[in-house]
């Protein structure tokens, strides 16, 4: 938790992220590629920007920086996600999603607009 302010961890807190996950992060942690957020659970964690911080997220687009909860295009692909959570990494390379670091998200909450 190095580096983090009171403020995003109360956002991460809010967004479900255990105390665990929070305590190994720092301001480059990147919500999908290393706390494994995406899908509904990305799409709370953003709507919790909105709701709690009162940002305009007008400018977001989700598909730019998370894979959907089932991102397969064939009912295989989406059984095996369904059952292989794990297995929704390898329908799209992780680096093909802009990165949203902590400090990023700190910074959307200062401004309060998606700017990214």
């Amino acid at each position: 938790m190095i580096g983090l302010s009171e403020e995003l961890v109360a956002y991460l807190k809010a967004c479900g992220i255990s105390d665990e996950a929070i305590g190994e992060s720092d301001l480059n942690t990147r919500l999908y590629q290393d706390l494994g957020i995406y899908g509904d659970e990305a799409i709370e964690s953003i709507k919790c920007l909105a709701e709690l911080y009162d940002v305009d997220l007008s400018e977001f687009t989700f598909e730019l920086c998370f894979p959907a909860e089932f991102p397969g295009n064939s009912g295989v692909s989406r059984f095996l996600i369904w059952f292989f959570p794990w297995v929704h990494r390898f329908s799209k390379p992780e680096e093909d999603y802009k990165p949203i670091t902590l400090t990023s998200i700190e910074a959307v909450i200062s401004k309060k607009k998606w700017f990214l």
